[in-house]
């Protein structure tokens, strides 16, 4: 009937690396990124593009990928 609902999943993420002298990642940033927008979302192709944008920008200039994966 269109109604939300919440259920439990695993989220993993990630970016490549392209800049050769970057020491890595943030992953903080990624998860920190999950938590807040999940809370007030439901889950859509749109939405999942969104985060994965706000990926590549968190991380601009030393990432051109990012993907998620979820398990529910």
């Amino acid at each position: 009937e269109g109604a939300s609902c919440r259920v439990p999943a695993k989220v993993s993420v990630y970016v490549n690396l392209i800049d050769p002298n970057a020491k890595g990642i943030h992953m903080s940033r990624l998860y920190k990124t999950i938590q807040e927008k999940f809370i007030n979302e439901n889950l859509s192709f749109k939405f999942l593009q969104t985060i994965l944008n706000e990926f590549l920008l968190s991380h601009y200039g030393i990432s051109t990928e990012a993907k998620i994966k979820i398990n529910l």
